[in-house]
């Protein structure tokens, strides 16, 4: 975005969890006080409660940092075909694969997100620039 070139994830129309950091850190101080040290052994998937596709996240980020996302949409098959081809499979997953996850364990703590997605992004943003 910065360098205000058009990005191919216009079409992209998958699931993403994030996490604000804000959140992590809620997470973590709520499981340090619970009153039974050996329950912080447990597992839990823990992201903002808002999951967005690939896209919306771009759009949002850019929004956050007063910017055009300037997206456009490219197939997700020949944009597949194009990450295969420069050996990015990685990438491939990361930005058109979904990543939802079930919060249900750790909002049944009592815990909720207390930063939104779009917060997040912008204490980010903000924190980045000091």
């Amino acid at each position: 975005m910065n360098l205000g070139l058009p990005l191919p994830f216009g079409a992209i129309r998958n699931q993403r969890a994030f996490l604000a950091v804000q959140n992590l850190s809620s997470f973590i101080l709520r499981r340090l006080a619970h009153p039974d040290p050996t329950s912080n052994f447990e597992i839990f998937l823990v992201a903002d409660t808002e999951q967005v596709s690939t896209s919306e996240f771009i759009d949002r980020l850019a929004k956050a940092a007063g910017k055009n996302s300037r997206l456009f949409g490219m197939p997700p098959d020949l944009l597949s075909t194009l990450l295969s081809v420069m050996g990015r499979q990685d990438t491939h997953d990361s930005l058109i694969g979904s990543l939802e996850l079930n919060l249900a364990k750790a909002i049944a703590t009592g815990w909720q997100p207390q930063v939104s997605l779009d917060e997040g992004l912008r204490l980010a943003l903000s924190a980045q620039d000091a």
